[in-house]
């Protein structure tokens, strides 16, 4: 049997998800957030963390926009970027402490629904005591950019390659 051991992460309302074993780096009872304004409803708080500021992802909020009630853990994670580039770090809103669970190859089953959503999100799915538990990709979560409201999407947006040459000044 092939298996990894992970941290089971508790969203609240039967929410959970999974991280890699050296994903957690530190968990806080209670944190102290600050809101940043005009951000995502799932990305709506910053955590201050060895003096830099977080994102903090709600996931559940996210899934089905249910923030919830107050969240009284939230867990700090490592990513690597691409290539070599530096640990990087997020949190993410939990409801419960994190779990050490053992995820077995064998277990691997389809993403829960909306399975359009957690693809955007987790990297595959496995089967723990008989419920589907998302592993996600941290990486992919907390690179994700999401345009402001406020700004033009890139699309719209007129192609320099298109736009006629400046004069040069003679």
């Amino acid at each position: 049997m092939n298996g990894a051991n992970a941290w089971l992460l508790n969203f609240g309302a039967g929410l959970r998800a999974a991280i890699g074993i050296h994903d957690l780096v530190y968990t806080f009872y209670h944190p102290e957030t600050c809101e940043v304004p005009e951000s995502p409803s799932h990305r709506r708080r910053t955590l201050l963390w060895r003096r830099h500021p977080l994102p903090v992802w709600d996931l559940r909020t996210w899934l089905d926009g249910d923030a919830g009630d107050a969240w009284p853990y939230a867990a700090v994670v490592g990513y690597r970027g691409c290539g070599r580039q530096p640990q990087e770090y997020g949190a993410l809103r939990l409801a419960a402490p994190p779990l050490k669970v053992r995820l077995e190859d064998e277990d691997l089953c389809p993403l829960p629904e909306p399975a359009a959503r957690w693809r955007e999100v987790a990297s595959c799915c496995f089967g723990w005591r008989r419920q589907p538990m998302p592993v996600l990709d941290l990486q992919r979560m907390f690179q994700r950019r999401a345009a402001p409201a406020s700004l033009p999407v890139v699309s719209d947006l007129p192609l320099l390659r298109d736009a006629p040459p400046e004069p040069v000044p003679g």
